[in-house]
């Protein structure tokens, strides 16, 4: 089954409940930059198993993970050595 983008057309009165389910949906295209066990930074498309590349350092994996995220109108999260987000860039549409 071939994967495409998700078109989505609601008619709902409650705003905050739409504002919520385009994050949900909007949160599907991130892309992060993860520490991994063998000391290597990994860029990864949220909801994928396998990291898009593998790199030696941290700054290497946010360079392409910014143009990945760019390309794809999403966000990149940059993650520490312990995993936990540090740090949010927005390159998504925000109309």
């Amino acid at each position: 089954m071939k994967r495409g983008k998700l078109t989505l057309i609601l008619y709902h009165t409650d705003a905050q409940k739409l504002t919520k389910l385009l994050t949900i949906i909007k949160m599907r295209n991130n892309i992060h930059v993860t520490h991994r066990a063998d000391k290597s930074w990994a860029v990864v498309k949220e909801g994928n198993s396998r990291a898009l590349g593998l790199y030696d350092t941290q700054a290497a994996a946010i360079k392409i993970g910014r143009k990945i995220a760019i390309n794809n109108n999403a966000d990149l999260l940059v993650h520490d050595r312990n995993n936990m987000i540090r740090r949010n860039y927005s390159y998504g549409d925000e109309s």
